[in-house]
């Protein structure tokens, strides 16, 4: 079973948490910018998700995310896992890799793997991440 947070949730509901403000030491990465850039680069890439497991903490400060890519193989897929928070706590990430659908235990080879903490260009950075990384994928 993945790490999961305490509230199951949507994109929708991940999307409406209001967006804390940039500071000097902190820029925010918005969820939608996520959510915007992962579904852009599946239809670019034509992925198709297979299942999508979305948690959040209490108040939606924190999320973690994983998409299982639809393939051919029913014992081998492919799962992107990504997270990130509003409240600095945790700084986002993003894990790409292959997933064996046979085991339980939701296991993933991480072939790429991305961490930035929100500070700087944070926002920009993440998109460029995401982008590159479904690109590689």
């Amino acid at each position: 079973m993945p790490f999961r947070l305490e509230n199951v949730s949507t994109e929708a509901e991940l999307r409406a948490v209001q967006l804390p403000n940039r500071t000097v030491s902190y820029t925010p990465v918005p969820n939608d910018l996520i959510f915007d850039i992962l579904h852009e680069s599946f239809d670019k890439y034509g992925l198709q998700v297979k299942q999508a497991d979305l948690t959040m903490s209490a108040g939606g400060k924190r999320f973690i995310g994983l998409y299982d890519i639809e393939s051919n193989d029913k014992e081998l897929g492919y799962r992107i896992g990504f997270k990130n928070s509003y409240d600095g706590s945790m700084a986002f990430g993003m894990g790409i890799g292959s997933v064996v659908w046979i085991c339980s235990n939701g296991m993933v080879h991480g072939e790429i793997a991305e961490r930035r903490i929100h500070r700087g260009n944070a926002d920009k950075d993440v998109e460029e991440m995401i982008k590159i990384g479904l690109e590689q994928y």
